[in-house]
């Protein structure tokens, strides 16, 4: 072999090394963004309606902003997909930010879907202070695991954050963790009742005002 075409063992490395990663990259192409949906805002805003519950209060979405006139005695409204809607990834996160405007009861709670079925996150019910989830192997908000306290203050904004990754769901109020839960081998379902009427994701009141904002969902 002449002189010009002989090449060092560190140099033929380096080269097959440079082409394997080059193959890989060509491979792999750019990553794909998650996905996010401003629930409140846009086109999404005029999908909201209200749930039908019996003697619910008046409701509204309006300048990004979805409020809950206290009922006799729940008020709800839901999301209302349209036909090929594909927003309710398996893995996804929720944020968004409530107060109690006047009552005392449970306000701003959320109904989701979850590991095949659906929940609600209760805040401030119970009399004003519980936080937790309805209903898991039967047992509602005030009765399972997730069950917590928070002093909620009417008139003040709290940021909630709910994260589902498969079965494994966490609730943040604050940034303060309340709920870590996992949901493999237990029974996630509505409390039998009104909060049906808020599927397949929707907002209650029971005896209180309150209003939401910011609510996004991203997937995970």
């Amino acid at each position: 072999m002449s002189q010009k075409c002989r090449m060092s063992l560190p140099s033929i490395l380096c080269r097959a090394l440079g082409l394997s990663a080059l193959l890989f990259c060509v491979q792999c192409g750019p990553s794909v963004p998650k996905r996010s949906w401003k629930l409140l805002e846009g086109d999404h805003a005029a999908q909201w309606v209200p749930s039908g519950m019996e003697k619910e209060g008046s409701s509204a979405v309006k300048d990004g902003e979805l409020s809950l006139n206290a009922g006799e005695p729940m008020t709800g409204m839901r999301f209302q997909p349209k036909a090929g809607d594909s927003f309710l990834p398996r893995s996804y996160e929720l944020e968004y930010e409530t107060m109690r405007t006047g009552g005392a009861d449970f306000f701003g709670s959320l109904t989701f879907p979850a590991a095949g079925s659906h929940l609600t996150l209760i805040l401030g019910g119970w009399g004003g202070s519980l936080v937790g989830i309805s209903c898991i192997d039967g047992e509602d908000a005030s009765n399972n695991r997730t069950t917590g306290n928070l002093n909620f203050v009417n008139g003040r904004w709290y940021r909630v954050r709910i994260e589902l990754r498969d079965e494994d769901l966490r609730v943040w109020i604050d940034g303060k963790l309340f709920v870590n839960v996992n949901l493999r081998g237990r029974e996630p379902a509505l409390r039998p009742g009104e909060i049906e009427k808020c599927l397949p994701l929707g907002f209650a009141s029971y005896l209180s005002d309150c209003r939401v904002r910011g609510l996004v969902m991203r997937e995970l």
